[in-house]
């Protein structure tokens, strides 16, 4: 929320008129008690003169005062969404400041290390920015989120060129003064070797490096794209910085764009994986898999189907109902609809407790627990530890003991 005061003096004899502008962007994410803000906003210049309030929303009107009918009708601009060569050019010309990102390459002696932010890289960004666009664009076409995500995948994107560079720029370096082209035709200034040296050094480091070739760069592009995909699902809900980003995923230093058998040999599909499933890679404990299985086999499956799962015997053997006959059922019985296609049910949480404890003392491993009644302790402790934990929760939240 932006709020802009200005101020006008039309004459010296007025006096000086204040006008203020209430700016809402995101107005779709007023909801719950916010929601309630639309109708004092929307009448803001009822109550306060010389004032206006501007809402920016990418959702429509109407969905938004469909709460809030007391709201007056406002002035609507629509403002139509940019295309592809209207995004390529406002990225290009708000193309964020190249994250320096330290490197493991050989430097060399004397001469400024190569970063993103090298100017004979110009010319490769408008290639860069038209593929991240085309890759972003189907999930969000906002400028701002795709400028972020450049701004994390540039110096990834760079690295195995100025690898190129680097190893370009390592060979030609003179060993000594005996390498350096001297200008004895007696007009220019005498010089020692230091001073050559230095001189060849300021040379280097301004002189114009090769871009990839066409089929380099479509190389490289093809090789990042995923990368760049999983960078946008990992960047838009900010689950980490451009900078951390850019850190973690510098490519091996053996890494060269020239050079078609350095590149690393990834699975296409890793990255866009890790992105999306680093919520369930976390449930790695044999505790936790049980918990959650004992949630679901205690929502689908009825109650009475408790002891004839998880019952045993005094010797540990499973115990059977004798079914017997099936009694008939006449034409007119309806058919019951099964538990699975109706959905989760909730369930009490004694009964969710048992069947965690019949799962862990069955299935998971205690090492170094021999004896029975040890695993059965173990068993217990760990049940008595998730019921702690539920009866916290419900004492936070203040819900039932329905799950």
């Amino acid at each position: 929320m932006d709020i802009t005061e200005t101020s006008e003096q039309h004459d010296l004899d007025q006096a000086v008129g204040c006008n203020l502008v209430l700016v809402v962007e995101n107005a779709n994410y007023l909801s719950g008690p916010l929601k309630e803000l639309l109708v004092p906003l929307t009448r803001l210049s009822e109550m306060v003169p010389n004032s206006t309030a501007i809402l920016i929303s990418d959702v429509r009107w109407d969905d938004i005062r469909e709460t809030a009918r007391a709201c007056p009708d406002p002035y609507l601009i629509k403002v139509p969404a940019l295309s592809r060569e209207d995004a390529i050019l406002y990225l290009s010309s708000h193309f964020p400041r190249p994250l320096i990102v330290k490197q493991g390459v050989i430097k060399a002696s004397g001469l400024p290390s190569l970063t993103a932010a090298h100017d004979d890289l110009l010319p490769l960004r408008q290639h860069f920015l038209s593929a991240v666009y085309d890759i972003c664009s189907p999930h969000s076409r906002d400028p701002a989120e795709i400028a972020y995500v450049v701004q994390a995948t540039w110096p990834t994107f760079v690295t195995p060129i100025l690898a190129d560079w680097n190893t370009i720029r390592i060979s030609q370096i003179p060993e000594n003064d005996m390498d350096i082209d001297v200008d004895d035709s007696g007009t220019g200034d005498m010089q020692g070797p230091e001073e050559l040296l230095s001189q060849w050094r300021r040379a280097a480091s301004t002189s114009e490096y090769p871009l990839p070739t066409e089929g380099t760069r479509l190389r490289l592009i093809r090789h990042f794209s995923p990368s760049i995909l999983a960078a946008f699902h990992e960047l838009l809900p900010r689950r980490s910085s451009a900078r951390a980003w850019a850190q973690s995923h510098i490519p091996p230093t053996s890494f060269r764009a020239s050079q078609w058998s350095s590149y690393p040999q990834t699975n296409v599909d890793a990255e866009r994986a890790e992105a999306s499933n680093s919520d369930v890679i976390t449930y790695g404990s044999s505790h936790t898999r049980m918990l959650i299985l004992a949630c679901y086999l205690a929502s689908y499956n009825p109650s009475k189907s408790d002891m004839r799962i998880f019952g045993r015997d005094s010797s540990g053997i499973p115990k059977r109902k004798n079914r017997g006959f099936a009694k008939g059922k006449g034409k007119t019985a309806t058919a019951k609809i099964p538990q699975r296609l109706l959905g989760p049910s909730a369930f009490g949480l004694e009964r969710m407790l048992a069947i965690l404890e019949a799962l862990t003392l069955e299935y998971v491993d205690f090492p170094g627990l021999d004896e029975a009644y040890e695993r059965e302790d173990t068993a217990n402790l760990e049940t008595s530890r998730t019921r702690i934990l539920s009866e916290v929760i419900y004492g936070l939240n203040g819900g039932s003991a329905l799950f």
